[in-house]
């Protein structure tokens, strides 16, 4: 029995309390659904229980019925020293997953899973990394979990999300181009799928509402596919800053990606993995269902530029008046 439809909406979030999570939990209230976080530890906090873990036992804390759940909870891409072990990954992004959406089954009207096209290699080949195998085995594991059910699955592959305090590959590119750094040319002809923390959170809202999505998997995306230097120059302007390239082939750009990620120097193990084109073939979220992303992306890199800017300059002010 789904929750009475006279009342709010009632949804349950996991991994409520990470970069996605928190914003996506802001925006549900503020559109008037009820919200219950799951979080590792929910003493204190409102409107939450605590999950420390994705498995039968802690997951029995959460309160049915709803009619959404937005599994987002998860680990994520990490760069050496801290990758999980594949058995770690497959542990929690899979098993998991397929735990959360067997007890969800027919408690919950909708299954929103927040997956990653890290789950589909280029040109659509099977996965290349330990956490992509991991994501495309949770899909599997929520599809099954759910397979016969009243409750209806549907899959979103993120890009790269990016936004104010977003981890990742985009904020590292924004620190670095924003502190005068050069790009290495080949930017100019690597074009990169992301997705604005603003569209991240539209996108998963209207994954529970629209009618069209029950049992489909889709990306969903800025509507514009910038080149990674375009993208550069946007979050430069928003900050203020020009950028600077220096000719470097992607063949060079790839040898210093492995030497970072052999020597744990994220920094270049991220620019290297930022530069790879992202093809996705999957079908869009704007192809199957209309849906239309609320913020451009030269907008929401704009913004982006201009908050890191502020920081670095409120962290430089402070460091002077100390």
């Amino acid at each position: 029995m789904l929750s009475d439809r006279t009342q709010a909406p009632h949804a349950v979030v996991t991994g409520a309390s990470g970069y996605l999570g928190r914003h996506l939990v802001s925006a549900l209230e503020a559109h008037g659904w009820r919200v219950t976080r799951c979080l590792r530890d929910a003493r204190g906090v409102p409107n939450a229980v605590s999950v420390p873990d994705l498995d039968d036992r802690s997951l029995a804390a959460i309160p049915w019925p709803a009619d959404t759940v937005f599994h987002l909870a998860g680990l994520a891409h990490r760069f050496p020293p801290n990758v999980p072990s594949e058995a770690e990954f497959e542990r929690v992004n899979a098993h998991g997953s397929g735990a959360v959406a067997r007890v969800a089954r027919d408690h919950a009207r909708r299954f929103v899973f927040a997956s990653s096209i890290a789950a589909i290699g280029a040109r659509g080949e099977p996965p290349s990394t330990a956490y992509g195998r991991s994501k495309l085995h949770g899909e599997h594991a929520v599809v099954e979990a759910l397979a016969g059910s009243t409750t209806e699955a549907v899959i979103l592959r993120f890009p790269a999300i990016y936004g104010a305090g977003a981890p990742g590959a985009v904020s590292q590119l924004a620190r670095w181009i924003l502190r005068g750094r050069p790009l290495p040319s080949c930017a100019r002809t690597t074009h990169r799928s992301m997705i604005a923390i603003e569209n991240a959170v539209d996108a998963c809202i209207f994954a529970a509402e629209s009618a069209r999505l029950a049992g489909t998997t889709a990306v969903p995306s800025d509507r514009e596919t910038l080149s990674v230097l375009d993208a550069a120059m946007t979050i430069a302007h928003g900050g203020d800053r020009r950028v600077r390239t220096i000719p470097m082939p992607r063949f060079s750009l790839s040898l210093l990606g492995a030497i970072g990620a052999r020597c744990g120097i994220t920094a270049m193990a991220s620019a290297e993995r930022l530069l790879e084109s992202t093809v996705i073939t999957d079908a869009t979220l704007a192809e199957i269902a209309g849906w239309n992303p609320p913020i451009s992306a030269q907008r929401a890199l704009a913004e982006l530029g201009a908050a890191i800017a502020r920081d670095d300059s409120r962290a430089h002010a402070s460091e002077c008046a100390a």
